[in-house]
């Protein structure tokens, strides 16, 4: 068991004054012992390999902060307003452009996670993924995170569980495998 402190910043500044932000005490278990158990046949697993594979392991234990009550100073409210302010005007003047901002938020966002995930393709393949051609997996990919955007961005609910689910669905469902929107009920 350990107490963690978790310090929240409305500011996007790398100095960290107690005036400024928010601390948190959280108390948490970092690890929890569990025992393995694993669906792959050891047949096929060379006996030195089989000797490494341990009966339990060391699980991290996620921190449960949804309960925790926040009471935020007025400075710091004062400071949420003004982002609030300037995120409403920002929308207005998008709203008066010709062209889509989202779109283009859209395209250059599921470019640079692509890139990140070393992977690549050209726009014709992620056009004809998209058409249910045949194309290439990484194309499948990319399309993925496309759709994930997309879901994302017209979404006018509030994020829960569900959108979440459908998100993932979006994310998963090109590159063929089958746990897309569903959450995870196993260990890594």
């Amino acid at each position: 068991m350990g107490i963690f402190t978790v310090i929240v910043c409305p500011q996007m500044t790398r100095k960290v004054s107690g005036v400024d932000c928010l601390k948190i005490k959280v108390a948490t278990k970092l690890y929890e012992r569990v025992p393995w158990q694993s669906s792959l046949d050891v047949t096929y697993i060379s006996k030195r390999q089989r000797a490494k594979i341990k009966e339990d392991y060391l699980a991290a234990v996620p921190f449960k902060i949804a309960s925790i009550g926040i009471d935020l100073t007025n400075e710091i409210q004062l400071l949420l307003d003004e982002v609030l302010v300037a995120i409403t005007r920002f929308d207005a003047i998008q709203q008066e452009k010709k062209y889509s901002f989202p779109a283009l938020l859209l395209r250059s966002e599921s470019a640079a996670s692509s890139q990140i995930e070393n992977l690549t393709s050209s726009v014709r393949n992620i056009a004809l993924a998209e058409l249910n051609v045949e194309a290439s997996h990484n194309a499948k990919l990319i399309l993925g995170n496309v759709k994930a955007m997309r879901e994302a961005i017209k979404s006018d609910s509030d994020i829960d569980k569900d959108v979440i689910k459908e998100i993932h669905k979006n994310l998963i469902e090109p590159s063929g495998e089958d746990f897309g929107g569903h959450f995870r009920d196993e260990q890594v």
